[in-house]
């Protein structure tokens, strides 16, 4: 078990300093990882038991070993600092992580987090500034920003990101780092859930007839519900960056 998160309370963040503790449905949620000895067809499952959720990556030993030996931090965290639920008999695997380079991955999440910011502004600015927006295109542009948002954040601020999952799955999962990206992007909006659904789908957009009543009314939510996405993952990136200085700084000084 990686982490847990449940109504008022949290074993912690293991990969930035801040916790936060959102609100769902579920009264505890559970973020699991299931090491195989092979490659599966899959790489994430999400099941409900009653009051539990369960979100579940699955990774095979020559990854784990690969990216420990790497420094990967994700994998590392799942080694070192994740309980230890159920192990067979016959799993006895012994692997020596390599040091995570705190310094080189800070620099390296600086560049892809200003590289992303900076495309979904021009993404934005394509939304606000076109002479003639269209309902299906300011929809499609609305899903590119809601996907390089919840990557990027995942890349930056976990490390992994699992294979195979819709956007929806995204955001669910990056709650074993935060609550910020559900509670920013849905926020009790009756509207944001409804485009969300919307985008979900984008198949829907491509080959259907979408037309929408009060074309620029309808415009107008989308361009101010793109709005808000930029700036939620423009605070969360930079939140994300100042953590791992702080972890930096701090490991600096143990060094000293």
């Amino acid at each position: 078990m990686v982490n847990y998160q449940t109504v008022g309370f949290s074993k912690g963040n293991p990969f930035h300093d801040k916790v936060d503790v959102g609100a769902n449905d579920i009264k505890m949620e559970l973020y699991l990882v299931v090491l195989t000895k092979k490659s599966l067809p899959f790489s994430f499952r999400r099941r409900n038991f009653g009051d539990v959720g369960a979100s579940l990556v699955f990774l095979d030993l020559p990854y784990v070993e690969k990216h420990l030996a790497m420094g990967s931090r994700f994998v590392n965290i799942v080694w070192e600092k994740s309980y230890v639920l159920r192990q067979k008999s016959t799993f006895n695997l012994q692997l020596v992580p390599g040091e995570v380079d705190w310094s080189r991955k800070l620099e390296k999440i600086k560049v892809i987090a200003d590289n992303a910011i900076a495309v979904m502004r021009n993404l934005l600015m394509t939304m606000t500034d076109a002479p003639l927006l269209m309902t299906d295109t300011a929809l499609l542009l609305l899903r590119e920003l809601h996907q390089i948002g919840i990557y990027t954040y995942l890349r930056c601020a976990v490390g992994f990101i699992p294979k195979n999952m819709d956007l929806l799955e995204l955001m669910d999962w990056s709650a074993i780092a935060s609550f910020e990206v559900i509670d920013g992007v849905f926020g009790g909006n009756e509207i944001n859930k409804l485009i969300l659904s919307i985008i979900q789908k984008p198949d829907d957009i491509w080959w259907k007839n979408f037309t929408m009543d009060e074309k620029e009314k309808h415009e107008a939510i989308i361009i101010t519900h793109g709005r808000s996405v930029v700036a939620l993952y423009d605070r969360l990136f930079k939140e994300v960056v100042h953590s791992i200085e702080q972890r930096v700084a701090a490991h600096e000084g143990n060094v000293k």
